[in-house]
């Protein structure tokens, strides 16, 4: 159950981390918290088109329907 919320909260947890590590450090500090910053946006927008994606059906010759992302 830990890890699903993790799963589910860490871009979340990382964008508020690269956030608030690009107020408080230096110039390396804000280069790395922004690559950061990407990332987890990457990752939330990735998760999100998963989701609304719909599953496309394949029929095989034996006419058995198998589900595929």
């Amino acid at each position: 159950m830990l890890e699903k919320v993790w799963y589910e909260l860490s871009p979340i947890t990382y964008s508020i981390v690269s956030c608030l590590a690009m107020f408080y450090t230096n110039i390396l500090g804000i280069v790395f918290a922004s690559l950061l910053l990407i990332v987890s946006v990457l990752i939330g927008v990735m998760r999100i088109q998963s989701r609304t994606t719909p599953k496309s059906v394949t029929k095989t010759r034996k006419s058995k329907t198998i589900y595929t992302r």
